[in-house]
């Protein structure tokens, strides 16, 4: 999960976008693995790989979450850099996963990241109120179409593929 933490994020939309991720770690099942990304001005991740997501790992993921806050610019760029740079693991399905308001300039230059390292990895978006970029972006390019939440009412895609082959 790439979580955007900008300024813009402040209130209800990081609330919303933790509520997202808690609510996707709890539905995880013990096959999968998962890491958590934060960007605004920098990006970091939750450790040095995913995880598995054991009982204890899958608790640990949602402690992080909890104490993500919102603050800094948008800096969408290095949360796709920074959610494609782990090495490939030939198990499992990469699904990256973007939890952000959208509120970014260089759109061009993010199209042009995420197709020269997407390979076969699908991205997608849950765009988190009201100028949710990526639901013309990046993860509609990738995927079979983006998650958008408005205030608490959730539209999603009506086809999601499966996170595991």
């Amino acid at each position: 999960f790439s979580v955007d933490t900008s300024g813009s994020m402040r209130g209800v939309p990081i609330a919303q976008a933790k509520l997202s991720g808690a609510t996707a770690l709890r539905r995880l099942e013990p096959a999968d693995s998962f890491q958590i990304i934060r960007f605004s001005d920098t990006a970091s991740s939750f450790g040095p790989r995913p995880l598995d997501a054991t009982a204890r790992n899958v608790q640990r993921g949602l402690d992080h979450l909890r104490a993500i806050d919102a603050g800094g610019g948008t800096m969408m760029l290095n949360g796709i850099r920074a959610a494609m740079q782990f090495p490939r693991d030939p198990e499992r399905m990469r699904c990256i996963v973007f939890l952000t308001d959208g509120y970014i300039g260089n759109e061009r230059e993010i199209h042009a990241e995420s197709a020269r390292n997407i390979a076969d990895a699908r991205i997608f978006s849950s765009g988190i109120g009201w100028s949710a970029w990526l639901s013309s972006g990046a993860a509609s390019a990738h995927t079979s179409g983006p998650a958008t939440a408005r205030s608490s009412r959730w539209i999603t895609s009506s086809s999601v593929s499966p996170t595991r082959r």
